[in-house]
């Protein structure tokens, strides 16, 4: 029921309907995008690129650390294995790829960071860097700095290589010739 005289929809507060303020812009419903307001696809290669050197300017402030049980603990955390996905190596490598790949074009290919899946890539790979950074931090102050970035040692299990003699070759191949020439000229 309305009672103040005014045209249904319309009252002293709201202006010109009950679905729109006068002066301000209608409330959007819908979630928030994973798109920034501005953020265009330059910005997120932008972004990418800038990850890929924080990761590697990380990794090569952690070969400074002056304490090889932390600095060990650092590799195998946020330096694993190459082909691990959960790591923040393969993390870093797959955005290097893409920032490589859209760079590839001329004019560079911003639309490659156009897919949410490269985007939430980016995001990642900065939520990795932010964790990465407060170790290293932690690990300088704790620990101080080396002269010289110290090499870290990860272990492979990989077959030692078979040495295979120098004569064997030889001997082979004229045991094969003699092989076929009795089969081909041999017999009666």
């Amino acid at each position: 029921m309305n009672l103040s005289g005014a045209p249904i929809g319309r009252n002293a507060n709201m202006g010109g309907s009950m679905f729109h303020r006068s002066g301000f812009a209608p409330v959007i419903s819908s979630p928030v995008q994973k798109r920034r307001l501005g953020e265009d696809e330059q910005k997120w290669f932008t972004r990418a690129k800038a990850a890929v050197a924080a990761y590697d300017d990380l990794w090569t402030r952690t070969l400074l650390i002056n304490d090889k049980t932390y600095r060990e603990q650092l590799a195998a955390k946020y330096h694993p294995k190459p082909e691990d996905q959960n790591g923040a190596l393969y993390r870093r490598n797959s955005v290097a790829y893409k920032v490589s790949e859209a760079e590839s074009f001329t004019p560079v290919n911003y639309k490659i960071f156009e897919d949410t899946q490269q985007q939430d890539k980016v995001t990642k790979l900065e939520e990795l860097n932010s964790d990465f950074r407060k170790d290293v931090e932690y690990g300088e102050k704790t620990y101080g700095l080396l002269q010289a970035p110290a090499i870290i040692e990860q272990t492979t299990t990989t077959a030692p290589p078979t040495e295979v003699p120098g004569w064997l070759i030889p001997a082979g191949i004229g045991l094969g010739a003699l092989i076929i020439g009795a089969l081909l000229f041999g017999g009666d």
